[in-house]
């Protein structure tokens, strides 16, 4: 294959790249730019931080370990030279040293001297850090140590103890030049301890033995010992270079300060650090020196790992950043896409060679501006119904806040306001004309009496829910009690005027204030609840939302059963009358205990259901009362205590005492004829009215009150009268003998009858026949029932 030719491949190479920078959003790229410096920036700012505040820590943790470390050391030194002054008080204080102090030893005394010089060593033992220890006793001038006795005035150093014992201090710790050029560590204790610093008799003289002191704390790495005059007792650095500097910087920096420990910094360019603690029970300073430069080289690994950390996060970040970009362009991408495929999108202005999206996006929106106000102009046509639509949507809840309020924005209602409240208004007919008129018309002219009545530009247009008309009240400004003022004021207004015009009395609720048109909703429901408190107060109010008790705080009231109890006994005696009564009674219970509007139906409810009770059997009744629930939907929509009293009174009550009063005839007939087909069957018999009653399965004292409430006379009368008439048609038509007769008639005892029938009649029996004999029968004829 040959080569391209160079101009040939650089066209191409030019006509690709236009290609794909073309492909490519401006508005991409600025979003990756950006996105990645939000990313990158605080990502480096926290990992330049991290580094300078983890050396910062480092550093920090540094000095506070050697500051540990100088305090143990202090506490360790102090330990040592304590033990030594307490060895040096119990060997002064014992009581054959004592003994001694107070008067003269020489070489007769040799076993003084010999117990003396062990008591030395044992003391010298116990404490390594002695080199020598001398006892001197100035009083009888004599000195021992472990190994002679001495004239003390003959001894070249005599001036020494002299100045020993001017010391102002009972003890003290003293650094004297060495032979060697060095400094030496003298410990003098002055005797008796008991007398004190004042006139001492003796002294214990000890030299310290420096080499054994740092050899036991060579291991703390101290840099230097100095004493109370910051002259070099011990120090670890062996460069006499550093002691002078050392011993000037520290009394420079140190001398001064009331604290006991601290830190500074030395040198040209302050790179070596040196840490200090000072002792109270000797005055030394213990120093520690270390070189900044190492602690920031060993930071600077760590310093290496977060910038290899934060490159890491970088290339993280940027990874990110490109594939989220993404993600977050497919929005307008997919809107640019949209509008193009529309025919929305237009190329947009020139920005360079990339792909400007949102150009294109402009002239698109623009077209759909324009298609827009076109709309708003159709949308103007029918406004008046739109508003009617809105306000209805606002109180059954089919609108969000943002929703409500771009509606009103764009049915351009009022939109500024101070708060807002919803009229809840229902009627009930004040005169026989508005009875007459359909209730739909007086609604729909309700509203066009609201619409007259408010003021223009304070309300929405009135729509109408179910039987309730609402209404959206605005008040521009104002305070929250004018307002509740004002709505006092409209609703009386509103409610004179329906009464005076249209013959009806209005009940108006009102709910409580409130500011967004989100709150419509429940402020509907809170107008609708005080209305339905117009069942206390009666109609024709206007009743406010915060001044009526909500059902869960309203005490609840007894259920009056004993007034249920009186007028279910009235309608099961078919009294009409006592029925009205106790009907009357039982609303009159519910008025005067102020129940809820809930408990007012749900007693109601319990009401009806006690009386249906009472005709659970009569179905043709059961059906068309309550035949597709209209029997409760009207129960429901009666508006006043009234409406709901005469409703029962007309619809249930009277109904029942009428089928309960056909019922009680129809069974007082039953009982009746069975009760005359009994006696005229056992007639012969010892028949009484329990035994007929326990037939007929009825006490017998109800089936003797219907008996005789049917024929007029009693059981017993009945009884006596039908045997009386059997008896006389036997005597006249039969040859039966009287006893015969008594006998069938179920007399005990044939006396018992003719006395019966001569108290009845006037005559006895067989003078009866006598007068009435007629042709004489072997059987007697049927009987007829007696009168």
């Amino acid at each position: 294959m040959g080569l391209i030719p160079t101009s040939q491949g650089l066209h191409r190479f030019a006509a690709r790249k236009t290609a794909v920078l073309a492909r490519l959003s401006a508005y991409r790229l600025r979003l990756v730019g950006f996105t990645f410096l939000i990313g990158a920036l605080p990502l480096l700012a926290i990992g330049y931080f991290s580094y300078h505040l983890f050396t910062g820590e480092l550093q920090t943790k540094a000095a506070q370990t050697n500051l540990q470390l100088l305090g143990q050391t202090r506490g360790e030194l102090e330990n040592m030279l304590a033990k030594i002054d307490y060895g040096a008080i119990q060997f002064a204080g014992s009581p054959y040293v004592s003994e001694w102090m107070r008067k003269p030893l020489t070489e007769e005394n040799y076993e003084a001297y010999q117990a003396l010089a062990g008591m030395m060593s044992k003391l010298s033992s116990g404490n390594p850090g002695i080199r020598s220890l001398t006892l001197v006793n100035l009083d009888y001038d004599w000195a021992i140590d472990r190994t002679r006795l001495n004239r003390l005035s003959s001894l070249a150093g005599m001036q020494r103890y002299a100045d020993y014992a001017s010391l102002p201090n009972a003890s003290a710790w003293l650094t004297e030049s060495s032979g060697e050029g060095g400094n030496a560590l003298v410990f003098v204790r002055k005797l008796p301890v008991a007398t004190g610093a004042a006139k001492p008799s003796g002294l214990l003289v000890a030299e310290i033995d420096l080499p054994e002191m740092a050899r036991r704390l060579s291991e703390k790495n101290i840099g230097a010992i100095l004493d109370a005059d910051y002259r070099t007792l011990l120090g670890a650095a062996e460069t006499p270079k550093m002691k002078e500097p050392l011993e000037a910087s520290v009394r420079k920096f140190v001398s001064d300060r009331p604290d006991m420990q601290g830190t500074f910094r030395i040198g040209d360019d302050g790179s070596i650090g040196v840490m200090y603690t000072r002792s109270p029970y000797t005055g030394w300073t213990i120093v520690s020196v270390y070189s900044l430069h190492e602690l920031r080289r060993d930071a600077s690994s760590i310093g290496w790992m977060t910038l290899a950390a934060c490159l890491a996060l970088l290339a993280v970040t940027a990874a990110f950043v490109w594939f989220g970009s993404k993600k977050m362009y497919r929005p307008v991408k997919k809107l640019h896409d949209i509008l193009a495929q529309a025919g929305r999108a237009a190329p947009g202005p020139d920005r360079g060679r990339f792909r400007d999206d949102f150009g294109q996006i402009e002239q698109g929106v623009a077209h759909l501006m324009n298609a827009e106000s076109q709309m708003r102009r159709q949308v103007a046509v029918v406004l008046p119904q739109a508003k009617e639509l809105f306000a209805l949507q606002l109180f059954t809840g089919q609108l969000q806040k943002e929703q409500a309020e771009e509606k009103r924005r764009l049915l351009e209602l009022p939109g500024a306001w101070e708060r807002l409240a919803v009229f809840a208004l229902q009627f009930e007919p004040a005169s026989d004309a508005a009875v007459s008129i359909d209730r739909d018309v007086i609604l729909f002219a309700i509203g066009r009496l609201v619409e007259e009545t408010l003021p223009a530009g304070e309300y929405l247009k009135p729509v109408l829910l179910g039987r309730t008309q609402a209404v959206l009240m605005i008040q521009p400004d104002g305070t929250e009690e004018a307002w509740r003022t004002e709505l006092s004021r409209r609703g009386e207004a509103i409610r004179v005027r329906a009464a005076e015009t249209l013959g009806v009395q209005a009940s108006i609720g009102v709910s409580r204030p409130f500011h967004s048109l989100g709150e419509a909703t429940r402020a509907y429901a809170e107008a609708s609840d005080a209305l339905s408190c117009r069942l206390r107060f009666g109609p024709g109010v206007v009743v406010h939302y915060d001044e009526t008790e909500s059902d869960g705080h309203r005490p609840l009231a007894d259920y009056p059963e004993p007034l249920e109890r009186q007028l279910l006994e009235a309608v099961r005696m078919s009294r009409r009358d006592w029925a009205d009564e106790a009907l009357n009674a039982f609303f009159r219970y519910l008025v005067e205990r102020d129940v809820s509007p809930g408990q007012f139906h749900y007693m109601t409810l319990r009401l009806l259901s006690g009386l249906l009770d009472l005709i659970r059997g009569e179905a043709a009744f059961l059906r068309d009362l309550f035949g597709g629930r209209a029997a409760l939907e009207r129960l429901a929509q009666a508006e006043s205590v009234e409406e709901k009293k005469e409703w029962l009174r007309l619809e249930v009550l009277y109904p029942v005492v009428e089928l309960l009063a056909a019922r009680i005839e129809e069974q007082h007939d039953s009982i009746t004829k069975d009760t005359l087909k009994i006696i005229h069957e056992r007639f012969g018999t010892e028949l009484t009215l329990e035994s007929c009653a326990a037939q007929l399965h009825f006490h017998p004292n109800h089936v003797g009150r219907v008996f005789k409430k049917s024929l007029g006379v009693s059981f017993s009368d009945y009884l006596a009268q039908y045997r009386l008439g059997l008896s006389k048609r036997w005597l006249t038509e039969t040859d039966w003998k009287i006893g015969d007769i008594s006998a069938k008639l179920g007399y005990n005892s044939s006396a018992a009858f003719v006395r019966y029938f001569r108290n009845m009649e006037g005559v006895t029996p067989g003078e009866y026949r006598k007068k009435t004999q007629a042709a004489p029968r072997s059987e007697p004829g049927p009987a007829a029932p007696a009168t």
